[in-house]
């Protein structure tokens, strides 16, 4: 760590403190002469190019809420070492809300409203491959590979497949830089409050009503399903901001069911590539999104 600091001006350490959080990350609390801040090492599956359209965003969006990265000394938001790709944030206070109030779905609708909303104006330099929007042609590849390389959950992957084929949106759905990640381990809060929404590495172009799902499923879902009231709160500030079409709206409880089962194709993937065989990972959102499913598809 105290190597790393040779890029930045940070001043002289006094601790550092590792943050057991995320799978592709690694993060680090730093005390120093000049204050407190967080550097993120992502690892080798992470491309310069991925993590320059992340920062571009934050840059572009201008929030309080968001990280605030830090040039190193050649004056680069971004630091390569042995593959791997530093950011430096300043050091936000807060912890992950173990309660969703009112007011944080408030929080979270207006701040994924303005997000949406501000892409208006954005020029992308940098791209990024997409993950959540499945093609019909990867979703295809996908079955078949998922299918042969974990043959017991066969029947769950075709039902799964199934439905992301249904519930496809049309490409005229309004679409732009998406965060696809708002969830409420994802953000930062202090007082009741939110501090700092995170993780901005997931983004990509999709359409912004999966955006709102994949929100509305994080935020919304409790022991007795999913609340209207809270989904009411959450886009009611979001309309704030940008104004739901006519067929977005007819469409909300559908964004949900396709939040899920698109997660759920990239989780058997992850598996199977990304997360060493970890098959706790996999239990654990089947665990999570299956009945959730089930509810949504009941209502249908």
């Amino acid at each position: 760590m105290r190597e790393l600091l040779q890029d930045y001006n940070l001043g002289k350490i006094h601790s550092s403190k590792h943050i057991k959080t995320g799978v592709f990350n690694k993060h680090y609390i730093l005390n120093t002469t000049k204050g407190k801040f967080v550097a993120r090492i992502s690892n080798k599956t992470r491309t310069y190019e991925e993590v320059m359209y992340e920062v571009q965003i934050i840059q572009h969006v201008q929030e309080e809420k968001v990280p605030m990265f830090i040039k190193n000394k050649k004056g680069e938001y971004l630091t390569q070492r042995n593959g791997e790709i530093i950011v430096v944030s300043k050091y936000v206070s807060g912890k992950f809300p173990t309660k969703v109030t009112d007011e944080m779905l408030r929080e979270t609708g207006g701040f994924l409203g303005r997000f949406h909303a501000s892409h208006k104006t954005l020029r992308m330099k940098y791209r990024r491959p997409k993950v959540y929007v499945i093609t019909k042609s990867r979703l295809e590849n996908m079955r078949k590979d998922l299918k042969k390389k974990l043959p017991k959950l066969a029947d769950e992957i075709e039902y799964v497949y199934s439905l992301v084929k249904k519930y496809q949106f049309p490409k005229s759905f309004p679409h732009g830089p998406c965060h696809l990640d708002m969830k409420p381990e994802n953000a930062l809060a202090k007082n009741g409050e939110i501090t700092l929404f995170l993780d901005f590495d997931n983004c990509e172009e999709a359409p912004y009503l999966l955006d709102i799902g994949r929100t509305l499923k994080w935020w919304c879902y409790d022991k007795k399903g999913y609340s209207k009231r809270k989904i009411n709160i959450l886009l009611s500030e979001y309309e704030k901001y940008r104004l739901l079409t006519t067929r977005e709206k007819k469409k909300v409880n559908e964004s949900i069911i396709l939040a899920i089962v698109t997660q759920l194709l990239v989780i058997y993937h992850l598996f199977l590539y990304a997360w060493d065989g970890h098959e706790e990972y996999l239990h654990f959102y089947r665990d999570l999104f299956l009945p959730q499913l089930k509810l949504l598809l009941a209502k249908e």
